[in-house]
C-alpha cells in the first residue's frame, strides 16, 4: 500500500481533531447532566466537523488522484482529451460545455424544459435534502468509474465506459434545471 500525503491532509486532521475535541467535550456534558439542546449543539459541531473533512478528502480525491490516471494517459483521452485532467475538469468542459454553445443558450433551453409539477417538487424540502439528492445523483452517474482509492502515480488511466458522456450530459442538465428552479425559490422567499 502506498501511503501519500496530500497538501489537504494536515486541513483534514486539523477538522478531524477538532470533531475529537467536540466529542470529548460532549461526553464529558453528557456525563456532568447538560441540557439535550446544549448536547444537540455539540453533536451539531461535530457532525459539521467530520462533513467538513470529508468534503475536503472527497474534493482532493477527485483533484489529485484521479488526476494521477488521467497523466499517464499521454494522449489524455481518458477523461476527455489534454485539457482535461480530472472528473471535475472533464465534467466542467466536456460535460456541461456539451449541453449547448454558451451559458445563456443552455439556460435558455434547459429552462423550456421545466414543468410546473416539476418546479413544483423541485421547490419542496430544503437545502439540505437538495445536497443530499445532488450526491446521490454525483454518486450514480459521476462516480461510477471503478477506479480504485489511492493516489499511486503508477495506476492505470481510468477509461470512461460506453454511454458515461450521455449519461453525465442528462445527470448534469438536470441537475442545472433542479439548481435554477430552487435558486428562484430561495431568492423569492428571501426578497419576498
Amino acid at each position: 500500500m502506498v501511503h501519500v500525503v496530500h497538501e489537504t491532509h494536515p486541513e483534514i486532521v486539523n477538522r478531524l481533531k477538532r470533531a475529537e475535541r467536540h466529542l470529548r467535550k460532549t461526553i464529558a456534558m453528557i456525563e456532568a447532566g447538560r441540557t439535550c439542546l446544549e448536547l444537540a449543539q455539540q453533536l451539531h459541531a461535530i457532525e459539521k466537523a467530520v462533513a467538513a473533512a470529508k468534503k475536503t478528502l472527497i474534493h482532493d480525491h477527485i483533484d489529485h488522484c484521479l488526476a494521477h490516471a488521467a497523466e499517464d494517459d499521454p494522449k489524455g483521452a481518458a477523461l476527455g482529451g489534454p485539457r482535461t485532467v480530472n472528473l471535475h475538469s472533464y465534467w466542467d468542459s466536456v460535460v456541461v460545455d456539451g449541453l449547448g454553445p454558451d451559458a445563456e443558450t443552455i439556460a435558455k433551453a434547459l429552462s423550456a424544459q421545466i414543468t410546473p409539477a416539476q418546479r413544483k417538487a423541485w421547490a419542496k424540502d430544503g437545502p439540505k435534502a437538495w445536497a443530499l439528492e445532488s450526491y446521490a445523483v454525483a454518486k450514480a452517474s459521476a462516480y461510477t468509474l471503478g477506479s480504485a482509492p489511492g493516489c499511486a502515480s503508477d495506476t492505470a488511466p481510468i477509461a470512461l465506459p460506453d454511454g458515461y458522456e450521455a449519461k453525465a450530459r442528462a445527470a448534469a442538465a438536470l441537475q442545472l434545471q433542479r439548481a435554477g428552479v430552487r435558486l428562484a425559490y430561495e431568492l423569492n422567499r428571501a426578497l419576498g
